[in-house]
């Protein structure tokens, strides 16, 4: 979590993150976290990429983003 906090954008480049962890390893919080703390005077959360495997799963993880008011489309 402190790597993705600390993680920078020059505006053309960003630093780039892929983790690969085991079901129930603590994905979800790892992009939920930093667009939950992105406000005005932040630069998390500008945007993430998610690639999700399975429809099922993306339509669980769209809505427990959006129960916590965080922006998400497919």
């Amino acid at each position: 979590m402190v790597h993705i906090i600390t993680m920078q954008s020059d505006g053309v480049r960003s630093d780039l993150l892929i983790i690969v962890l085991p079901t129930g390893g603590g994905k979800s919080i790892l992009f939920m976290l930093p667009a939950l703390m992105d406000d005005a005077n932040t630069s998390f959360g500008l945007i993430s990429i998610v690639i999700v495997p399975f429809v099922a799963l993306t339509e669980d993880l769209i809505a427990r983003a959006r129960e916590f008011g965080i922006d998400c489309f497919r």
